[in-house]
């Protein structure tokens, strides 16, 4: 909804079509906490199981981030 918003906002060219994958990530963490905080996933353990598994792969995805443009790592140290 956020990036449907955006495209109709009137902004240059680059805010309006530019893929900024934080603000992307940070609303999707944002919804997956949200739902988990309100108790949709209690009755379902697959949907908690999910939940956990994508928690991961952004957390390990900010570490490899932040190792490659912070720290210089390069392939072989991100991997």
């Amino acid at each position: 909804m956020q990036i449907s918003i955006a495209q109709e906002a009137e902004l240059p060219y680059f805010r309006n079509f530019g893929y900024v994958g934080a603000y992307i990530e940070g609303w999707g963490q944002y919804a997956e906490i949200l739902a988990g905080e309100s108790g949709w996933h209690e009755q379902d353990l697959f949907a908690e199981i999910g939940q956990l598994h994508w928690e991961s792969i952004r957390a390990a995805r900010l570490v490899v981030d932040t190792g490659i443009h912070a720290r210089g790592w390069g392939f072989v140290q991100a991997a």
